[in-house]
């Protein structure tokens, strides 16, 4: 008898497209056709575009958390790298030790065998 493990693909087929779509807008600036010196300053949400896709196909609560992980970090590096309310790396690199612990702790909660329950 075999055992067959299925697990969602639908994130890694998020992530392609993404990749796909950032490479297609890439070459089209590379070959002068689109400008996208205003946008590249929002780079850092495709962490969270990937965290929300994490948090959506979440299967435990580990899986959850990473979501959270990802959204945090987009969003540290876009407050980051922009000075948003003038706060930079060197004002800002203490949150990710704080997260750092903040997940830690979430992953003591749970283990990979929890499941969530959709209803």
């Amino acid at each position: 008898m075999e055992i067959y493990s299925h697990k969602k693909s639908g994130s890694g087929m998020f992530v392609g497209g993404m990749l796909i779509l950032i490479g297609s807008i890439l070459m089209l600036q590379r070959f002068a056709i689109v400008h996208i010196d205003s946008i590249w300053n929002f780079w850092p949400f495709i962490f969270v575009v990937m965290g929300a896709s994490k948090i959506i196909t979440a299967l435990n609560a580990r899986e959850f958390g990473a979501g959270i992980w990802f959204i945090f970090l987009g969003l540290w590096l876009y407050v980051s790298i922009n000075q948003v309310f003038g706060l930079g790396f060197n004002e800002t690199w203490p949150a990710i030790i704080i997260a750092w612990g903040c997940s830690l702790i979430w992953k003591s909660f749970f283990s990979n065998s929890y499941r969530w329950i959709r209803g």
